[in-house]
């Protein structure tokens, strides 16, 4: 279908290691909270693309 997903979760702080399990287990992006209007700009250009 040429459809495209990216699963983009948002963490309390959190070691190297855990954030590489979530990518691990598929998540498409990890951002640490608090996630800013800057960092949601980015994730939605980089999608629109």
């Amino acid at each position: 279908m040429g459809v495209i997903s990216i699963i983009v979760g948002v963490s309390s702080p959190c070691s190297d290691e855990e954030r590489e399990e979530f990518i691990s287990a598929g998540l498409g992006r990890c951002y640490v909270k608090p996630l800013t209007l800057g960092k949601v700009k980015s994730l939605l250009e980089e999608m629109k693309n």
